[in-house]
C-alpha cells in the first residue's frame, strides 16, 4: 500500500527549494526534550531527573513505560533492571514477570525507586513524551487516564512499534501520537513504508535520528499536517542542524545545555538578520 497522493512527503522533488531564509525561522517554536528526563546529570526516568529536567525550563519530559505482572506501568527503558540493579534475583527478570513490589525489591546502583506512572503524573507539570516499550501497557495506561482526565492533556505518545500506536489509537484515539526511527529511510520503497505507518497509525509526529534527514523532507512532512523532531542533540553542532533542517523539536540528554545552544543560535539568526537588514 502506498499514499502518495495523501501524504507525498518523502520523495525529493528534481529541484530542492531554496531554504535560504529558513534558519531560525522557526527557532522560537522549537522545543527542546528531555530524555528520560535530564539523564546526563541524574539517574534516568528518576523523579530527580524529571526534577532537574523541569528546573531547565524543558518543553517536554520524554520517558519509557513498561507494565508488571499485576498491571502497574512503570517508567523503565529496559525490559529488565539488568543494566540498572546492584544484585538482586529477580535484575535479569522481565518486569512482566515482576508484580510491581518484586521490582522495588531490586536494588539499583542509583538508590533511585523505579518509578510508577501514575507517581510520575504527580511530580511533574510539563508536557510528557510517554514512550510505549510493551504494547500490552497501553490498555492499564488508558484506564489510568480515564482515573486521571486532567493529566491527559499535558500527554503525548510515542513509539518504535506500529502495534502499540495501533492500540493507542483504540483506547486513548484523543492523545497525540508519534512514530520513532533511529534513521531515515533510504531508498524509496522504505520511505513509502514509512509513510504508510505513519498515515495507518494516524501519527501526528514523527521522531527521528539525523541520518539522511534532509530539510526537503522535513517541509514535505510538515506541508502534510506532522511534526518532526530529531534526536539526539548532544551538541550545539546537532542543536543547529536541527535548525537548518527547519526541525519542529529535539531530544537531549542536558536538556539544560540543549535551551542553552538554542539561544544562543536564536541570537546568532537575530544578528545575521539585523546585519542583512
Amino acid at each position: 500500500m502506498t499514499n502518495n497522493q495523501v501524504l507525498p512527503v518523502l520523495q525529493l522533488p528534481t529541484a530542492p527549494p531554496n531554504h535560504s531564509s529558513r534558519p531560525g525561522q522557526r527557532n522560537a517554536g522549537f522545543a527542546v526534550v528531555g530524555h528520560r528526563g535530564a539523564m546526563a546529570l541524574a539517574p534516568e526516568n528518576s523523579a530527580a531527573s524529571f526534577r532537574l529536567a523541569e528546573a531547565a525550563g524543558v518543553d517536554e519530559i520524554e520517558l519509557d513505560v513498561r507494565i508488571t505482572a499485576d498491571g502497574v506501568p512503570i517508567v523503565l527503558h529496559d525490559p529488565t533492571l539488568q543494566r540498572l540493579a546492584a544484585g538482586g534475583l529477580n535484575a535479569g527478570t522481565p518486569v512482566t514477570e515482576l508484580t510491581l513490589a518484586q521490582v522495588h525489591e531490586v536494588p539499583l546502583m542509583s538508590g533511585q525507586p523505579v518509578l510508577a506512572f501514575a507517581e510520575v503524573l504527580e511530580l511533574t507539570n510539563v508536557m510528557l513524551q510517554v514512550e510505549i516499550k510493551d504494547p500490552s501497557a497501553v490498555r492499564a495506561l488508558a484506564e489510568l487516564l480515564a482515573q486521571n482526565p486532567a493529566h491527559t492533556r499535558r500527554i503525548k505518545f510515542s513509539s518504535f512499534l506500529p502495534e502499540a500506536l495501533f492500540l493507542l489509537a483504540l483506547h486513548l484515539p484523543a492523545v497525540p501520537r508519534g512514530f520513532i526511527v533511529g534513521t531515515f529511510p533510504s531508498t524509496r520503497r522504505q520511505q513509502e513504508e514509512l509513510e504508510d505507518v505513519l498515515i495507518i497509525t494516524g501519527a501526528g509526529t514523527l521522531y527521528t535520528g539525523f541520518e539522511l534527514l534532509t530539510p526537503v523532507h522535513v517541509e514535505r512532512l510538515q506541508a502534510a499536517g506532522m511534526e518532526v523532531h530529531v534526536w539526539p542533540l548532544r551538541n550545539g553542532e546537532a542543536l543547529d542542524r536541527a535548525l537548518e533542517l527547519n526541525a519542529d523539536g529535539g531530544t537531549a540528554d542536558d536538556p539544560g545545555q540543549a535551551k542553552a545552544w538554542l539561544k544562543a543560535a536564536t541570537a546568532r539568526a537575530a544578528a545575521q538578520a539585523v546585519g542583512v537588514s
